[in-house]
């Protein structure tokens, strides 16, 4: 049951991203082909998008309480703030999707970037309200169902159990197809979930034990260059500080370039 439930989910997820990325190339088809480009659709979007951040919020809900059910769990008195696209959360895609672009507007170029970031706002809202509802129900975690082949983000990120509905920050990124479930020991996960869990769980714990001992050394490297230099320790502390600030790449950094290099990630 609590399998069948992140299906339907999936699929509501499906349609209205689907209907938001329909909404969003028609309101380019009415945009003016001229630099006031920026502002039609900041203005626009956001009350374009907001009901279908409200749909993807309700999907969501609809989802947990399905969940909550199939497992036989009193129902959680959770209840998210109602969910709006605002100018805000929607200037970094309109940055990203409309910098530098040349007049006439070359469609091809510029719907799919927005379209791509415009969707990822709605689904986002949806995945959100799911994490957010984990911490609110009691004895159930959530994790990331990645799909086969995952770029290595969501390699690493689906190798993470969440018991307090506190899930990274950008967590998913643009054309990303994982969503979290609601889970708790003992519920139905088809054995392919399970297999791809194991597997990115097992690469990125061989990941991050190579990148901690590729940060010490890369660190002994740095430091060796701060102390060839000369002057007091305290002078050699600073530079090589410094050093580490600007070139010392992070555990992270270094566990994502593993999961690349070795096991063939994207």
């Amino acid at each position: 049951m609590t399998w069948d439930a992140f299906k339907r989910w999936g699929r509501d997820v499906d349609d209205i991203s689907d209907a938001a990325a329909h909404s969003t190339v028609l309101l380019m088809q009415s945009a003016p082909d001229t630099p006031d480009v920026f502002d039609f659709v900041a203005e626009s979007a956001p009350v374009v998008l907001s009901s279908y951040a409200l749909a993807s919020q309700d999907a969501a809900m609809g989802y947990v309480r399905d969940a909550q059910r199939g497992a036989g769990l009193a129902p959680s008195l959770f209840e998210p703030v109602p969910a709006a696209i605002t100018s805000v959360a929607l200037e970094p895609v309109l940055k990203w999707a409309l910098t530098d672009v040349v007049f006439p507007l070359v469609a091809d170029e510029v719907v799919p970037r927005l379209v791509q970031g415009t969707t990822r706002l709605v689904s986002n809202v949806g995945r959100e309200t799911v994490q957010q509802s984990v911490g609110q129900i009691d004895g159930v975690y959530g994790r990331r169902v990645p799909r086969d082949n995952a770029c290595a983000w969501c390699r690493f990120m689906s190798a993470t159990q969440h018991w307090d509905g506190e899930w990274p920050d950008s967590a998913y990124h643009g054309n990303c197809r994982c969503r979290p479930i609601i889970m708790s020991p003992g519920w139905d996960i088809p054995d392919e979930v399970e297999g791809l869990w194991d597997d990115y769980e097992h690469q990125t714990l061989d990941a991050e034990q190579w990148a901690r001992k590729e940060q010490t050394r890369l660190d002994n490297e740095l430091w060796a260059r701060a102390s060839a230099a000369g002057g007091s320790l305290s002078a050699q502390k600073r530079r090589h500080g410094s050093l580490r600030r600007r070139e010392l790449p992070t555990l992270q950094q270094l566990t994502l370039s593993r999961l690349r290099e070795k096991y063939g990630a994207r």
